[in-house]
Formats: C-alpha cells, structure tokens, sequence
C-alpha cells in the first residue's frame, strides 16, 4: 500500500468516525426533544448516585489531589497524639518546632505568638522559645534588642498597663506574659483539642550584655518560675515524687535482666494519660543557656519548677549533620558515624534500637531514646525520606529551618496521605500492605486481625511484638479475635507501626484490621466501644459540613425530581380531566336525532334495516 492511499484510508475512517458522532448526536437530540423529562430525570440520578457514593477503596488513589488535605493530616496528628498518651511521656514526644525564625520572624507581639496556640493543638507538641535577659530592667523579653533610655522612661512615667501597650505597639512583648500563656491556652481549649495532649516548652536563655543600674525603677524582679506560677505545669518535684514511688507501669521501663549496670539508662517518666489526668500537661525546660556570673539572673531559683536541659534533651544531642541521609540510615541502633543508641526498658534487649556492648564501649557519644530530638541544622535541613527515617526509629524532629508541606505530611507516620477520609460508613482503619500506612473501610468489610503484645504484667510485654489472626472477620468480631496473651489494640508509635509492617510483609494479606474505630467525624479511638475523650469543635465541622451539605444536595435533587414528576403527572390528571369534563358537557348539550340508515351487507344486496341515534 502506498503512503497516499494509507492516507486516503486514515481519511475514510476519520469521515466515518465523525459521520458516526454526529448521527449519535442527533439521536440524542431528537431523544431528549421527545422525552425531555426522562433525560433529565435519568442524568439527575446518575448525578445523585455518584455524590452518594464514594469511590472504592482500591479505586482511591493518592494522585487524585495534588494539595494534601490539611483537615485529614490534623486527624492522623491528633489519632497519633491520642494513641501515644499510653506511653511514658519521653518515648513519645511528638514533633517540635523553633519559634522563631519559623513562626515570629521578627514579629514579637502578643498576635503573632497567639499562633502558637494553634500550633500546639495540631502538629507539634514541643515549642522551643528564646528569651533575652535584660539586667538593666531586670527583666526579660521575647525581643533581641534592648530598650533604649527613651522608651523605658516613658514607659515607667505611663505606668505598668501602659507600658505593657507601649511594648507591644513597638512589636514586642513581655516574656512573662508569653511564657505563662501557654498554661492558659491549654486550659482555655473548650473543645478539647488541646486538652488531651502534653506539651513543650524549650526556654532558651539570652544575655542582652546591659548594665544594671541602681537609679532605675527596675521591672519584674520575680523569676521565671513566678512569672508562670500555674497548676498545669508538671515539676521537678512532681517527678521526683514519681521515681520515689518506684513504680513499673510500661514496657519502656521494664528493665531486662543482665543489663550491664554501667550503662547510662534513662530514668522513668509518667505516662502521658496520667499527665492528662491530673492536669498537669506543660513541661518547661531550660535549653541553651548564655547567661554567666556577671548576668544578674541564678536560674537556680528556678529548680523546683523548670527542668534542666539535660532532664528533657532541651539541647538535642543530635542534628541532621549528625545522622546519615533517609535512604542511608539503615540501623536506629547507629544513626550516624560514632553515635549509639540506647533504649529506656524493653529496647535495650533489642538490637534494632540498642548498640551492641562494643559498639557502645568505641561509640563516641551515647545517646538514649528518652526525649529522642534531632535538631535540623541549617547547612542540611530535614528532608522527606530523613523525616520519615527518623520517625520509624523513634526519634522526633525539630523543626528550625522551614516546614514545607511534604514534611508536613512525612510527620504524620499513621495514616495515608488525605486519611483518614470522611467517607460515609466508613468507620473502620486498616493497614495497608504496600505503603504500611492507615486507610479507612466499611466495619462489616472482611479482614485478618492484627493483635499487640501487651500483656497486664509489663515485664511480659513487647510493643514491637505482633501477631496477625488469618481468618478475615468483620471489624465486630476482630475484637475478640487475638488469642492470650495477644490484644487487639493499635500501633501507638511510629516504630510499632513499622514493626507490624515488616509482619505483614511475610504474609499474603493485602490489608488487617487495626484497632481503631471512628465513633465521632474526625475523632478516632482504640476499639469498637471507645468513646472520644473530647468533644472536636475546631476541625469536625468540616467533616459535619462536607457530609450533611452533599447529603442535603442529594435530598433536594432527589425532592426536586420527585415533585417535578409529581406536579407534572398531576398537571396531566388535571388537564386530562378538564378534558373529559368539557367533553360530557359539550355531549350533554347536543340534540340527539335518530336517522334511519340502510347497510349493504354485501354483493348478495342484503340489506339490514335500522337506525343511528
């Protein structure tokens, strides 16, 4: 064939192709002009069906939307704060964010740091603030630079409050009222959002270099501690009365036998459920602290109620310039060139998290998990695949540098990108097989079980020990699937999720039920039975809306369909009535006469007499 008679073909095809559309176009047309309302109604349905019903889990795909859902990563942030209240509060700490230059940027008023408040209620429950000590005032500030002679003799001749304005209409605010509202903010939280969590706060501590002098009024001269000075705030002496108490209530403190007694174990801390409970949920520490002999200010003043640095890692001992790259950290155990890592309990029998005894003995630095900070360094700021790393080895990132989306999104090591999703009947979590993230499914769905190791007695417990239950169940008998001394609770941790991964891996299942279970839009607990421990008013209003106002369209398309047809076979009744009506008395009003008629019955000339009347 040559090329002008291919074309002369592919010519022919195209023709016919569009002949084809067009007669299906005027088909439809000549279709819709003789039925317009079934068209319509049948397009309304289809419409209707498809706003009802969600697409199928295995049709879901992460590439739908390109912008990832902040409404459903708030969720997967706070399911994976409320699950890790069930462990020591320095085992699961959560992500940690730097102030400033991140948030304040140099803006230091009252305004800008109400943005921590919402900060604090949603990714990161560690907050790291620089403070500036100024000797000559005897007072600190969230400002770097001091006040000059002008201002603060103006600001003593207007009086206290009007100093306070005269502070924050230059941009500034005083470091008491920032510091004590943090306590008030978690308690002002009515919803609940903030409520059940534990909270940071990383004071770093800056000498401004000025003089004190004797002829100035001087400002506050309480101490930080003073300042504070709320119930919420757990102590030092609150967690001395803890260890005194000696008692042995998680995994994470469960010491094995023949632990080398030489090593650097880190000490007990409460569960963060019990911090909730009592409500004292801020922690405040120092961090790094400038200020010497000649500063004018003893932070020993402030032992009872403000933590050393070294208590809580308020310095991180490690940064990103410390540890290997995502792809190339490969053992949580020696994250980084001469660095070996120790756990807090159970761990240290598990070589995945715990150096080996000659490790540790040629390590140069060894660090243990409790409070396990990396700090980014501005020469290399986190990236996706390191945060991601570091989350399955139970470290935690600080946040300096910048928190782009996708690191937003690597932070949050439960759920799959935009889950859990706000689907109707969707009330269930599973885990999935290819990415060991969380998604959503229908309870009565079929799946294996997968069941934890927790046990009453703690010295039997491994949270990184899991069984999966191969006979698919619906999410109502998962819940007494798990054979003794297995239970079917959630992965609380990111290295608990990772280590149930690896299980599922060895198996031919594509997906398990974990135990969670949505008995309120946007509040996800452990079980069938669990109830929300807070009442979600900042977030679940999305959720309410989104469904109600898709449901609400359906009712009205659907109500308007149905009394467009109603009406319109009502109109025809009528008209067809008025019809018939006008019919009978046209009919009534006619004379009637008879006629004699003869009919031919036919070619014989039969003839049959009668009458029309």
């Amino acid at each position: 064939m040559t090329t002008k008679q291919a074309s002369l073909g592919r010519g022919k095809v195209v023709a016919e192709r569009s002949r084809a559309r067009k007669r299906l176009t005027t088909h439809f047309i000549h279709n819709y002009r003789r039925h317009p309302a079934t068209w319509t109604f049948t397009l309304l349905v289809l419409l209707t069906l498809f706003a009802m019903f969600p697409p199928a889990r295995g049709q879901y795909s992460n590439s739908d939307t390109k912008d990832s859902d902040t409404v459903a990563i708030t969720v997967a942030v706070r399911t994976q704060r409320d699950l890790s209240l069930s462990l020591p509060a320095n085992r699961a700490s959560g992500a940690g964010l730097v102030l400033d230059p991140l948030v304040l940027n140099g803006n230091y008023t009252l305004t800008a740091f109400a943005q921590t408040q919402r900060l604090l209620s949603g990714l990161f429950r560690r907050i790291v603030l620089d403070l500036y000590w100024d000797n000559r005032r005897k007072a600190w500030q969230t400002c770097p630079v001091a006040y000059s002679d002008s201002v603060w003799d103006e600001a003593i001749r207007l009086g206290a409050d009007a100093a306070m304005a005269k502070e924050m209409s230059m941009g500034n605010e005083t470091a008491g009222t920032v510091v004590s509202a943090f306590p008030t903010w978690l308690a002002s939280q009515e919803n609940g959002g903030s409520q059940n969590t534990v909270l940071q706060l990383i004071l770093n501590l800056h000498d401004l270099g000025t003089t004190y002098d004797a002829s100035i009024t001087p400002g506050s001269t309480r101490n930080l501690s003073q300042t504070i000075s709320s119930n919420k705030v757990y102590t030092p002496v609150m967690l001395k009365a803890f260890r005194d108490s000696n008692a042995t209530d998680s995994p994470y403190h469960t010491i094995p036998p023949n632990t080398d007694p030489t090593l650097p174990i880190a000490a007990r801390w409460p569960l963060g459920k019990d911090l909730v409970a009592s409500g004292t949920q801020v922690l405040i520490a120092f961090g790094t602290n400038n200020l010497n002999a000649t500063s004018g200010y003893d932070t020993t003043a402030d032992a009872d109620f403000i933590f050393p640095a070294a208590e809580m890692s308020g310095i991180p001992p490690l940064t990103t310039a410390d540890i290997y790259p995502g792809s190339q950290l490969t053992s949580c155990a020696n994250p980084g060139p001469g660095i070996a890592m120790l756990g807090t309990g159970f761990d240290l029998a598990n070589p995945n998290f715990t150096a080996s005894a000659a490790q540790l003995a040629t390590s140069t630095r060894n660090i243990s998990f409790s409070w396990p900070y990396v700090a980014e360094s501005t020469a290399k700021p986190f990236d996706q695949a390191t945060v991601e790393r570091i989350l399955q080895c139970g470290f935690f990132p600080l946040f300096s540098v910048g928190v782009p989306q996708p690191l937003v999104q690597a932070s949050t090591w439960s759920w799959e990108a935009n889950q859990p999703a706000q689907w109707r009947g969707y009330d269930c979590a599973v885990m999935e097989r290819d990415t060991g993230k969380w998604t959503v499914d229908r309870c009565d769905t079929h799946h294996p079980v997968a069941c934890h190791l927790t046990t009453p007695n703690h010295t039997l417990s491994n949270p990184y020990t899991w069984y999966i239950h191969p006979t698919p169940l619906p999410f109502t008998s998962a819940t007494t699937a798990c054979p003794a001394p297995y239970t079917f609770t959630p992965p609380e941790t990111s290295p608990q999720s990772h280590a149930l991964h690896t299980l599922l891996l060895s198996t031919p299942h594509t997906h398990i039920w974990i135990s969670l279970h949505q008995p309120l839009p946007t509040c996800w607990v452990n079980g069938l039975t669990g109830s929300c421990p807070y009442t979600v008013t900042d977030d679940s209003y999305q959720a309410y809306v989104g469904a109600t106002l898709k449901q609400g369209i359906v009712i009205v398309v659907l109500g308007a369909v149905f009394v467009f047809f109603r009406c319109r076979r009502q109109v025809r009744v009528a008209r067809g009535a008025r019809r018939k009506a006008e019919v009978a008395r046209m009919v009534r009003g006619v004379e009637v006469v008879t006629v004699p008629v003869r009919l031919s019955l036919g070619h014989g000339g039969g003839v049959c007499e009668g009458s029309v009347g």
